[in-house]
């Protein structure tokens, strides 16, 4: 199963409120695209049904293909009645994210999200391997290689907290 889209901006999964998002195969996007997008808020109102949690499992392959930008996962936690805990990034064993082809990408971008699981993240120039806001983060054995300029494993900001094995 491939998912490609190599346009701006586009992206491949998107899900909210409560939805299962669950990549096994492969899914590539263009400049300033994202691989896998899960939110809890559609609009700037709470819905009234679902639970609005965020649920992310990839155990597959995400790459960006363009030049410019990219997040090969977002899980943007924005409601604060949803707890930090029910926003949650798995990645499995077979998981791989690749940004190197692109400048300023990012492999994981979590905001107010739970992080667990292994596998490899490359980024290139300028990009960073997981950007982590309000988040909590627990990997093993995960393998993240930075190939390019300036370029930065992990940002952890406002009290994200970390534990961790791996080559880093």
């Amino acid at each position: 199963n491939t998912i490609s889209l190599l346009g701006d901006s586009s992206i491949g999964i998107y899900g909210a409120n409560e939805t299962l998002i669950k990549n096994t195969g492969k899914i590539e996007t263009g400049n300033n695209g994202i691989g896998i997008y899960g939110t809890n808020l559609l609009t700037a109102l709470a819905p009234t049904y679902g639970s609005q949690k965020i649920e992310i499992e990839n155990s597959g392959e995400i790459k960006t293909a363009g030049m410019a930008g990219g997040i090969g996962i977002y899980s943007n936690n924005s409601n604060i009645a949803v707890a930090q805990s029910d926003a949650k990034v798995i990645l499995g064993n077979t998981s791989k994210i690749d940004t190197t082809s692109s400048v300023n990408g990012v492999g994981v971008y979590g905001k107010r999200t739970t992080i667990s699981g292994n596998g490899i993240i490359s980024v290139g120039k300028d990009g960073i391997g997981m950007h982590l806001d309000e988040s909590n983060v627990n990997l093993s054995n995960v393998i993240v290689n930075l190939t390019g300029d300036n370029s930065l494993g992990f940002n952890l900001t406002n009290g994200t907290t970390f534990s961790g094995t791996g080559t880093f």
